[in-house]
């Protein structure tokens, strides 16, 4: 089934196109600046060929992903969230049990968890958004990777890309035991970051059991797989 939106369509309602799992060749109008919640809940399913959510192209005006937005969408494996999206709401990338790649700004923080109940990315880059700076998370909030390990149940994400322009990796994600449970085999570190190395002794065996690399090739092996 394929949909065709009037290009002055400025909003999209809740629950607007929730439940119509075979929707195919979806795009949302430039003038759209609002999505509402459950909009397309289960939508981009089996027997979508929407794969990528770059393929819905997303305005640039809409700053915020309303709850359950994207729901239970399986068909989708790749999922891009620009600088300018600031608000992700609850589970709005709920049950997306195909995504294999995500890729966010490091400065992006959350009060309410976005993707429950997907253990399947197997990579994860991080833009340097519009400071560039992981925040340290002392109070309520989580940045991805000390929240991801919760639901990487099946030890999918296998490694993480910093993109030039990112400053650092925040202290907690350095101090949180939670970190300690992934197997990553990769971590991609630019020429902009500031890391303190070694890290510290609580990712000894397990957090940094990979080879960092940056992006003028220098390769630097922790000392506990030397």
């Amino acid at each position: 089934e394929k949909v065709v939106l009037s290009s002055t369509i400025t909003s999209i309602g809740d629950n607007a196109f929730k439940g119509q799992s075979s929707l195919r060749g979806f795009k949302l109008p430039d003038a759209v600046e609002s999505i509402g919640s459950s909009a397309f809940y289960g939508v981009f399913a089996e027997g979508s060929d929407i794969t990528d959510l770059a393929q819905i192209n997303w305005p640039a005006k809409i700053t915020s992903v309303s709850s359950h937005c994207f729901y239970g969408c399986t068909s989708l494996e790749r999922i891009e969230i620009s600088e300018d999206i600031t608000i992700l709401g609850s589970n709005a990338f709920a049950y997306c049990t195909s995504v294999k790649e995500l890729k966010m700004p490091v400065d992006h923080t959350y009060t309410v968890w976005p993707f429950n109940y997907i253990n399947s990315i197997e990579k994860i880059i991080f833009t340097p958004g519009q400071t560039g700076i992981m925040p340290d998370i002392k109070g309520n909030g989580d940045n991805y990777l000390t929240r991801w390990p919760q639901y990487d149940s099946a030890g999918s994400l296998k490694e993480v890309v910093f993109e030039e322009g990112c400053k650092n990796v925040s202290d907690s994600l350095f101090s949180t035991d939670k970190f300690t449970s992934l197997r990553l085999e990769k971590v991609v570190l630019p020429s902009t970051i500031d890391v303190v190395f070694p890290p510290p002794a609580v990712l000894s065996f397990q957090v940094f059991a990979a080879v960092l690399v940056n992006k003028t090739g220098i390769e630097w092996l922790p000392p506990w797989l030397s």
